[in-house]
């Protein structure tokens, strides 16, 4: 993955996705009717018939989430000593130094077995919060996929948001139903086709 930087906004390329974090004054309100079905046509120049290429990209936008620490109540957890297993003398196996910790909502737990009963709740818990930081990553990912996967869903193959025809120099948006010069909007011009949404 190659990271770029761009105008105060980080950009991440890989092999058939862009992700770029934007920032700004109504970006949100603007940005979130990119959204869609984007296709592009050309005649490449090397083309030597003249005939047209046409490629689609899929565009989704969401709105920026920061994944931040979870605080656990204490009331979640129960710390259970037992007596440490395997091979240590007595003093292990005779004694309640091992802990292990269940949260209790998710059944989450760790174990630790070392001599010290104070060193094993710290090492148990440790090791809990890391289990449970990995359970939130992952419906952190999930959230973020079911709403991408909804901006798409009922899009067929027809279906587009914008086409970008470099042939007859214009850009066709679907939404504001009007056409616009391709060198204004490619020049970074989008209020063009916002304003007129606007105004529909």
């Amino acid at each position: 993955m190659i990271v770029l930087s761009c105008s105060g906004s980080v950009f991440s390329i890989s092999d058939s996705t862009i992700v770029a974090k934007i920032s700004g004054d109504k970006v949100w309100e603007k940005f979130r009717l990119e959204s869609g079905i984007h296709r592009v046509q050309r005649t490449p120049p090397t083309e030597s018939k003249g005939r047209r290429h046409t490629s689609t990209i899929a565009v989704a936008v969401l709105p920026f989430r920061t994944l931040e620490e979870t605080e656990y109540p204490e009331s979640e957890f129960k710390i259970e000593c037992v007596c440490g297993q395997g091979p240590g003398g007595q003093h292990r196996n005779r004694n309640m130094t091992a802990v292990k910790i269940t949260h209790l909502p998710t059944k989450v737990n760790a174990y630790a077995d070392g001599r010290s009963q104070h060193s094993n709740k710290q090492s148990a818990m440790a090791v809990l919060l890391g289990r449970l930081r990995e359970k939130d990553v992952g419906r952190y990912k999930e959230r973020m996929n079911q709403e991408r996967s909804e901006q798409f869903d009922g899009l067929g193959r027809g279906t587009r948001t914008r086409t970008y025809n470099f042939i007859r120099n214009k850009v066709i948006d679907e939404r504001a139903k009007k056409k616009f010069p391709i060198r204004e909007i490619m020049d970074g011009k989008l209020d063009l086709i916002y304003d007129s949404m606007e105004t529909e």
